[in-house]
């Protein structure tokens, strides 16, 4: 019980995780310590511009002393005075000489990533009672009950926060969410996939180039990531969008190169043999493992050279066997192994879906 409560009430709800977690979530979402630190100058030059017009104009209640102490600041030092006025739980360690409340950051979730780098702790909780007001549902996943609560206010379903990841094919995006699911549950309700299926969607490099330039000529404020194979026809459609001004909150990648693609097995016209596939054949069923790739025969199942494409100056390859590789990638995923496990035993999934946790970091 927080000792600001004066009583246990039995409808209290409370957000309570791991903070390590809370703290990657905020990663995903773009919140690195270099986008808060920019964040934070961002606000702090606003913020002394304003203490300057007032100082102007009042010059009483401890302005000038004010704006002496802001102008003092830097990133680090902010955070030392913050946290050490913050940790004294009184409201007068939080004022600074005027009287006005110590500059804070105003992004909620920049705050909360700054002080989880800050102070380290091991959880982060919040209550969510007054939010619900007695409407949450325990039977649901917190992200139901998200969505629920928003329903009335916002135009677009689903909670806030989600990143809509689009494929090449309906077979990418139901690997890459069983992948998401098994190896990190705690993440895997951040992102959404495009019903190939049921909306009978043209799949391939090309229809996906169409459709990321489609979502940004409406201007879509959600968060988009195209995800193109690391082949010749993935690598010709981001050539066809390279020069495509894209909004902030759309991002492409292809596919990351593989160490154990240098030397692929793979069939052309001089036969069976080892070759570099990254760039050329490389889709997402190479990211499955060697346990997936393995059919039958105890043999990777080869990649297939098909044509040269000229746009690429590359041939194009494909994997034999796509759906027993991926059929059985699903089976060993309901192994039972932990997540941990899985990321371990699956390295090369884990590598992508490290690449995708990064997609939205801004750039160094």
């Amino acid at each position: 019980m927080d000792p600001l409560y004066d009583e246990v009430r039995p409808d209290f709800w409370y957000l309570y995780a791991p903070a390590a977690n809370v703290r990657k979530r905020l990663e995903i979402q773009g919140y690195t310590a270099q986008l808060c630190r920019k964040l934070w100058e961002h606000g702090y030059r606003e913020h002394l511009e304003s203490i300057e017009r007032m100082a102007l104009t009042y010059e009483e209640h401890g302005l000038t002393e004010e704006l002496a102490a802001c102008r003092s600041w830097t990133y680090d030092s902010w955070q030392e005075d913050y946290f050490r006025s913050a940790s004294t739980r009184s409201i007068d360690a939080l004022l600074g000489p005027s009287g006005m409340l110590r500059y804070e950051i105003s992004d909620p979730f920049a705050c909360l990533a700054i002080q989880i780098d800050a102070l380290q702790p091991q959880a982060v909780w919040m209550d969510l009672t007054d939010l619900y007001e007695g409407e949450f549902d325990a039977s649901v996943s917190l992200t139901t009950n998200l969505a629920k609560r928003y329903s009335d206010d916002r135009e677009e379903d689903g909670p806030i926060g989600k990143i809509l990841i689009l494929t090449e094919g309906k077979s990418d995006s139901k690997l890459l969410a069983a992948a998401l699911a098994a190896l990190y549950p705690e993440f895997c309700d951040i992102y959404d996939f495009v019903d190939f299926e049921g909306f009978k969607i043209e799949g391939g490099a090309s229809p996906l180039a169409r459709m990321v330039k489609a979502f940004a000529g409406v201007k879509q404020q959600i968060r988009i990531l195209a995800v193109f194979d690391n082949d010749a026809a993935g690598h010709e459609a981001m050539m066809s969008l390279s020069r495509v001004q894209f909004p902030r909150n759309i991002r492409l990648m292809t596919l990351p190169d593989i160490p154990f693609a240098r030397r692929y097995p793979t069939i052309g016209p001089e036969g069976l043999r080892p070759m570099d596939v990254n760039g050329s054949a490389c889709s997402i069923e190479l990211f499955l493992g060697k346990e997936a790739l393995v059919i039958a025969d105890r043999a990777l199942s080869p990649v297939r050279w098909s044509q040269w494409n000229a746009r690429a100056e590359r041939y194009q390859g494909e994997l034999d066997r796509k759906d027993a590789v991926a059929t059985k990638f699903l089976e060993l995923l309901q192994s039972g192994d932990s997540p941990r496990r899985l990321r371990k035993r699956f390295p090369e999934m884990h590598q992508l879906l490290q690449s995708i946790f990064r997609a939205f970091a801004p750039a160094t």
